[in-house]
């Protein structure tokens, strides 16, 4: 693993995932999928280190390590119920992201110089960086999202810049692997991926169903990925934790560190939400005596807000929850009617707010009639 920042305590460990939490706007996976993945690591005292994309040498290969599917809570099946679907008793001892990185590499024929996350977040980044960490070769400091977490890959920059998405593997824990050599588009892998992650989660919504995509040189890395997802990540967890160890404003300094602001304050009075399609349908409805109510739409990730029923800040921009006090940030998973809330709102970053991005992000990609006013940066 090449020298650079990372993870040396698990003091940092903590601070990183709650800065993927945040960053990961509601969506972008687990956090317990996170501690699981990386403190075994940590644990043994050496240091996780991660590559920046400058360093990188333009002449290696690189794919992308991702997640996928609904994060809608389900219950999941019992071993006896999981047998009787044809589901094996036992999960495979591979974790579906290292296996789909061997099996990609298999059908390559080499071994690839390092890993990329297509996106931020405290499930989908973490289990990348266990994946590279178990196969000794790079993470890199990066993301293709903006800076946030998008529910759909064919949203990402690395996909709307046309590199090829195949070849590609998709794994899970119960031994699917599946391997694909041509797809005609990004938006036909995507809806592939999501069936695919649809029986995976089947039998249980926490099983991880991997995917292995996107192999690009050092050279491409650098011109359709933004550097530093990682470090954001990891700079904005430690400031919510310096906030609340010196008694200050944790939301109001995450929205700071990100250049934006706490928009509304309240509390979660409903959330409402379906599984369909691989994605986790919804609307947070949040409340505060005196004022107009709030509205987050949802599919995984937040991506618009009303407030007074008027469309005040939307996606690419990013849309997080928190809790009031602590700044905690939430998936949209374990958020639960009752909690009081802070929603943060900050801009993407200027490679997610091109009209391309927009109109791959944006509103009117969702369906609403709704045209993207970006937010100002409060910085």
């Amino acid at each position: 693993m090449a020298p650079g920042s990372g993870l040396k305590t698990p003091e940092d460990l903590a601070d990183f995932i709650r800065g993927l939490t945040l960053l990961g706007t509601g969506g972008g996976g687990r956090p317990d999928a996170g501690y699981a993945a990386l403190e075994p690591w940590v644990s043994r005292g050496n240091g996780l280190n991660w590559k920046t994309l400058e360093s990188i040498p333009d002449d290696a290969f690189y794919c992308s390590l991702s997640g996928l599917g609904s994060i809608a809570p389900t219950k999941p099946m019992s071993t006896d119920e999981r047998v009787a679907a044809g589901y094996p008793a036992q999960i495979d001892e591979v974790p579906p992201m290292l296996l789909a990185l061997r099996e990609l590499e298999r059908q390559l024929h080499k071994k690839l110089a390092g890993v990329f996350p297509i996106e931020v977040g405290a499930g989908n980044a973490t289990t990348t960086f266990a994946a590279a960490l178990a196969a000794g070769i790079d993470m890199i400091d990066c993301d293709c999202a903006g800076g946030r977490a998008i529910p759909e890959m064919s949203q990402s920059s690395v996909a709307l810049s046309g590199v090829s998405f195949a070849p590609a593997v998709f794994a899970d824990p119960w031994g699917t692997l599946l391997t694909v050599s041509k797809c005609h588009s990004p938006k036909q892998a995507e809806r592939l991926g999501k069936a695919i992650s649809s029986v995976t989660k089947l039998a249980d919504m926490r099983a991880q169903c991997a995917r292995a995509a996107f192999i690009v040189d050092g050279r491409t890395l650098k011109k359709v990925a933004n550097g530093g997802g990682l470090t954001r990540a990891l700079r904005v967890g430690r400031a919510i934790a310096a906030a609340n160890a010196a008694g200050a404003d944790p939301a109001a300094r995450a929205a700071k560190e990100l250049g934006g602001e706490v928009i509304y304050r309240g509390t979660l009075a409903a959330k409402d939400w379906e599984s369909r399609d691989g994605y986790m349908f919804g609307e947070l409805r949040i409340t505060s005596p005196g004022s107009p109510d709030a509205r987050i739409f949802l599919k995984n990730e937040n991506h618009i807000v009303w407030i007074d029923d008027k469309p005040r800040f939307m996606a690419p921009d990013l849309i997080c929850v928190v809790n009031a006090k602590s700044g905690e940030p939430y998936t949209n998973t374990i958020l639960e009617p009752g909690t009081n809330v802070a929603v943060i709102v900050a801009p993407a970053l200027d490679m997610h707010r091109t009209p391309q991005s927009v109109e791959a992000l944006g509103p009117r990609h969702y369906g609403f009639d709704i045209d993207y006013v970006p937010m100002r940066s409060a910085q």
